[in-house]
């Protein structure tokens, strides 16, 4: 008789997403989540980064959001055309 227990496998729980092509590339819904993608390559990453790990993905587009209302400039992992960050580490 085998005794070892069985690792539990942890479920990944999805949720319903939508993805609207625009003039300049993606906006894609994930829950209540949205967020834009500006080429196919970003978009194709995002799902990817998603699928693997929806959990810990939405958990950092919700940090980011909440981040980005404080103001742009302390937005996580923004994009360069956005100003640095130096106003977010002063006001922490």
């Amino acid at each position: 008789m085998d005794n070892t227990k069985k690792q539990e496998v942890p479920v990944k729980r999805y949720r319903g997403a939508t993805i609207s092509v625009v003039a300049n590339g993606f906006i894609i819904t994930i829950g209540c989540q949205t967020v834009v993608a500006e080429s196919a390559e970003s978009l194709k990453k995002l799902i990817s980064v998603y699928l693997d790990d929806p959990s810990g993905t939405e958990q950092k587009l919700l940090k980011n959001s909440m981040e980005f209302n404080r103001g742009p400039d302390c937005a996580v992992n923004s994009v360069p055309r956005i100003a640095s960050t130096a106003a977010c580490e002063q006001s922490s």
